[in-house]
């Protein structure tokens, strides 16, 4: 079967949010970084095959398939870090991360390129009033 793809809002994203949070308080963030996760598989195949397994061209495909997806505006992978701006999950004023999807998404993008276990915390949120979101990955066992 063909791959097809769909598109959603911005506004219907956050109310699927609203919704899960009300019958499961904070436990679907779980969730929703699982299904990040499983959205970075497909994004790091994408990447993958562009790029040759060529690092440098590896992130680059892989942060153009975010922003040309919707998922950011701006996406800029390091190292160790990956700093989003404009996020379609952030909501201002909410003071606390919002996220999850996002953290998923970026925690199975170095997963597969490196092959290898990384924890993913998002230390910087704009929903909290910071002026990106920052996500730290750590090499598990490290």
């Amino acid at each position: 079967m063909p791959i097809r793809t769909i598109r959603i809002s911005r506004e219907e994203l956050l109310d699927i949010r609203k919704i899960y949070e009300s019958v499961m308080s904070y436990a679907c963030h779980g969730l929703f970084f699982r299904e990040g996760e499983v959205l970075g598989d497909n994004i790091s195949e994408i990447a993958m095959k562009s790029s040759e397994g060529e690092k440098e061209k590896y992130f680059e495909v892989a942060a153009n398939l975010l922003s040309g997806r919707g998922w950011a505006e701006k996406v800029l992978f390091s190292e160790d870090k990956a700093v989003i701006s404009g996020s379609i999950e952030v909501e201002e004023g909410k003071g606390r991360q919002t996220c999850h999807l996002l953290k998923g998404i970026i925690k199975r993008v170095y997963e597969n390129y490196y092959n290898e276990g990384f924890n993913c915390e998002e230390t910087e949120c704009e929903s909290k009033g910071d002026e990106n979101c920052v996500f730290i990955l750590e090499r598990k066992g490290v």
